[in-house]
């Protein structure tokens, strides 16, 4: 990095939906910072924040119901909140592209996926229509489709999961963007096609320098693919640090019970995992303290009345609990099963 500012730095971001006429903040004061090219994982349950902080980050939340109500989003060092619709336009696609869960409801059924990727390339590039379909020949065959010029007269429903996740990595990296947002790119696809996905994508991010925040749910998949990691609950990020470090030496008490729940490959064949009791809070009826307290098994009464700060444990690692303010440091390995390399 020798010095350079980062990429992305969000600062504070809040967003709040109303529902029934009562404002819930579905995004808490989430800070975060992404460098050039490395793989950043923002991982929790369904419903903590993760896909609304991405569509923040790109100033999409739908308004009504969500708005942005604090915060700043930085690229390199211009604030997105802070643009007018036009110059979103040119970050979004250009600079900054996002691939979705769902490339299925993501793509338009009706035109082909040549046409698709070459439309998306004209939005960027001052080429013709006959230049961008070159174009999008190549970047099919960078993200390894078969026969690249027979699929690109094929419409969506013509081609596999997969292959549709394919085009929607192409269709991202056809404006040549610094940051790849990925809000869980492999979900609906089956293991060995996930794989495949995550090695394209590391693949691109090398040959391109892009940065990648990558959202997901599944642990194996930080372990696999990222660099650092954050942690979200009820929207707010309640520990981070490179990937390494949170595996095996976790210190919040909720990435401690996520660990804990992951099969090891060396225990016993048939023996129960390990869960977390309960379920996260409601938004609409949060309450005062840590969102975590009524899950947790190392709560105290601090935990129920004082909603815990950011601890900074070291150059990359923080964790929001309030047992790092008594000197606590958790644990000092990881449950069973949390090796990166199991993942």
């Amino acid at each position: 990095m020798s010095g350079r500012p980062p990429l992305l730095e969000v600062r504070g971001l809040t967003t709040t939906f109303s529902i029934g006429g009562v404002d819930v903040r579905a995004v808490r004061d989430v800070s975060f910072t992404l460098n050039r090219g490395e793989v950043v994982g923002l991982v929790g349950e369904s419903g903590c924040g993760k896909s609304v902080t991405a569509l923040s980050i790109m100033k999409l939340v739908p308004d009504p119901p969500g708005r942005i109500t604090g915060g700043s989003v930085l690229l390199e060092g211009r604030d997105l909140l802070k643009m007018t619709a036009s110059e979103l336009r040119t970050i979004r696609g250009g600079r900054i592209a996002m691939v979705f869960q769902d490339p299925f409801s993501s793509l338009n059924p009706t035109m082909t996926v040549g046409d698709q990727i070459a439309e998306a390339i004209q939005a960027h590039a001052p080429v013709n229509r006959r230049q961008a379909r070159q174009r999008a020949v190549e970047l099919l065959r960078a993200v390894h489709m078969p026969s690249p010029e027979m699929r690109m007269r094929q419409y969506p429903h013509q081609i596999s999961g997969g292959q549709r996740q394919r085009v929607m990595i192409a269709m991202a990296f056809a404006g040549d963007p610094e940051l790849i947002i990925a809000d869980e790119p492999t979900t609906a696809l089956d293991v060995t096609v996930q794989a495949q996905v995550l090695a394209l994508m590391e693949e691109l991010r090398q040959r391109t320098g892009a940065a990648i925040l990558l959202i997901t749910h599944d642990l194996g998949v930080v372990a696999e693919a990222c660099d650092r990691v954050m942690v979200m609950y009820a929207g707010q990020i309640v520990e981070e640090g490179n990937v390494e470090q949170l595996f095996r030496t976790p210190q919040h008490p909720y990435t401690q019970g996520l660990l804990a729940s992951l099969p090891a490959m060396d225990g016993p064949r048939m023996a129960r995992l390990p869960s977390i009791a309960g379920q996260p809070p409601a938004l609409t009826d949060m309450r005062t303290g840590c969102a975590f307290a009524d899950r947790c098994p190392k709560v105290m009464d601090v935990c129920r009345s004082v909603e815990p700060p950011l601890h900074v444990l070291g150059e990359g690692r923080a964790s929001r609990c309030h047992l790092m303010g008594n000197g606590s440091r958790g644990q000092d390995a990881a449950p069973s099963g949390a090796n990166p390399s199991s993942g």
